[in-house]
């Protein structure tokens, strides 16, 4: 005979794992999500510079060696800004013709 009480703890358990890897699946779709978020602003911002892949790579490798405080606003050792970095999300891609077009970034393919 078993106890009552325990059946009862053993199905909330199983419940309660099944709700957690729920939630492990939505957290992993989720960082998904910002990742893909993140990569659109940085493409956006690329195209709206006109920048040629080797430019956009010194930027960003300018940016790892050294900020400096300018007016208020953090800024890379190539003069991008760091905000403009990072609102790129409100940037809609370059209407330029030679560079609004689909590429592959970083890809060789």
């Amino acid at each position: 005979m078993t106890n009552p009480k325990i059946e009862k703890v053993k199905a909330n358990i199983a419940k309660t794992k099944a709700i957690i890897a729920d939630y492990q699946v939505k957290l992993k779709d989720l960082e998904r999500q910002k990742i893909q978020l993140e990569n659109d602003e940085i493409v956006a911002l690329f195209r709206r510079e006109n920048l040629n892949e080797d430019e956009f790579a010194a930027i960003l490798r300018s940016g790892k060696k050294e900020h400096t405080e300018v007016g208020g606003q953090a800024q890379g050792a190539s003069g991008v800004k760091t905000d403009e970095l990072i609102s790129a999300s409100s940037v809609k891609p370059a209407e330029n013709s030679d560079r609004g077009k689909e590429e592959n970034f970083g890809d060789n393919a």
